[in-house]
Order: C-alpha cells, then structure tokens, then sequence
C-alpha cells in the first residue's frame, strides 16, 4: 500500500512538473516577471512564443534599449544545485551568433557561463558613449567561461577582435587595418575586472592592461606601436604621443562609464 501510494505521488509530481515546464511563454512571463530580482528590472521582452522549457522571445530590450531576439531552454539539472539555469542564444544583430547559461541563484544573484560566439565590432561601437565619429570593422569573438555583473562583478575569459578596422570620414579620413587584438579578463579580488591587452602579430602592436571597478571607474594603461609599413596608421599613432625609446606610444586613460 505504502509503495503505491509512493509511486502515485510521484506520478502526480512528474505530471504537475510537466504542466509547468508546457505552460505557454506568455503565461509563464507573467507569472515570473513579479519574482525576478531588481537587478533585473531594466529587462523587457515581447513577441513570445513556445513554452517555459523552450521557446523565443522575437524582441528583447534592456534599459529600453533594442538587443534583437534571444531563446532559451531551461536546464533541469541545475535544480539539482540549487539555481534556475537556462540555456540562451542570444541574436542582438541580425549576423551574431551568442550562446550561454543564464544562472540564477537562491540568494537572487545572477550570472551567466559558458558564452561563445561572435557579434559585429561595429554593434558593440554604437552601444558605448564614444564622442568619436568611427566606424568599427571586423567581428567579436568571446569565449567567457563566467561574466557576473553583481552583486560583485567578475569576469573571466578572452575576447578577440579578429580583422580590427576602424574608419572614419570627419573630422579626418580614416582608414587603418590593425589587425587581431585580444583582451584577457580575469575577476580582481576585491571585485571588478583586470584585461590584459594583446595582439596576433598584425599590423598594431598593443600590450597593456584595462582595470574596471564596480563604481564603473576604469583605467587604461598601455603601449602601442606599429609593424610593416603601414604609414597611414605609424601617422596616426604618432598624433596619440611622442614615442618611447622602444618606439612605442604610451597611453594612460581613466574615467567613469
């Protein structure tokens, strides 16, 4: 008696876990949007479809701002950890390919695992408050094992900007070819991101290092140089700062994003 009653009850479960996992995206929003942390607040999506086990969200915005479509598929076996984990692929450019695990935990702090793909330099140009008129070539690969944004923001992982270019037509014309540079991120223990800047061997020599605190103060201090004889770009680092005694260009930046 004991061990049927047992097995009914898990039947009933397993049923009532199933008539959740199919309920309808829009009912599924619905009812989860009120539960999300603030953290996630600025998120808005529309034109759902699908189920919360899997489905598409045909437009996602975050602080009002268009990031293209994402879907997602939840990943049962993070239950068993103790977090909601979803499988995203995320297309916030119509040529991007993005894929990663979206973490939640029972302490309500979020991150995200596991991102792979690549996005157009030019997508990410015009999300950044740059003052400059350019116009940014080439794509973004990432490969990120962990990026967390709070509550202490880490990183973790290298993002390559394969066939740099950058060109502009005011208020000088501008046409320079860098080439591959990457940047290397690792957490900072008292929280925040270190970048190590590198290159592969192209025209623009670059080494250095880029800090990001929590407040969103950064810092950047590195050197840059040119190989061959690329004139346009030797000319256009040259109006940067006068050279060391390497031939390098030193260059510190800091402020506020």
């Amino acid at each position: 008696m004991r061990t049927t009653l047992k097995l009914l009850l898990l039947l009933l479960l397993i049923y009532g876990a199933s008539l959740l996992l199919l309920l309808p995206a829009t009912h599924s929003y619905a009812l989860l949007r009120p539960q999300l942390p603030p953290a996630a607040a600025p998120l808005q999506v529309g034109d759902l479809s699908g189920t919360l086990w899997q489905g598409r969200a045909g437009a996602v915005w975050w602080q009002q701002r268009p990031y293209g479509a994402a879907g997602w598929q939840l990943w049962l076996p993070g239950l068993l950890q103790g977090e909601l984990q979803i499988n995203l692929q995320l297309q916030p450019e119509p040529t991007a390919t993005l894929n990663g695990r979206f973490h939640l935990t029972a302490a309500q702090n979020y991150y995200l695992s596991a991102i792979e793909g690549d996005i157009a330099a030019e997508w990410l140009r015009q999300q950044l408050p740059l003052p400059l008129p350019v116009t940014a070539g080439g794509r973004l690969e990432l490969a990120l094992a962990q990026l967390q944004p709070a509550p202490q923001l880490a990183a973790n992982g290298v993002v390559w900007w394969r066939d740099a270019h950058l060109q502009a037509s005011a208020p000088l014309p501008l046409d320079l070819k860098l080439g591959d540079l990457s940047i290397t991120l690792s957490p900072l223990p008292d929280g925040g991101v270190l970048g190590e800047l590198g290159d592969g061997g192209g025209p623009l020599q670059l080494r250095g290092r880029v800090t990001l605190q929590e407040s969103g103060h950064y810092r950047i201090d590195a050197l840059l140089g040119s190989r061959g004889n690329d004139a346009a770009l030797a000319q256009s680092l040259a109006l940067l700062g006068r050279a060391n005694s390497d031939g390098q260009i030193p260059i510190s930046l800091n402020g506020r994003l």
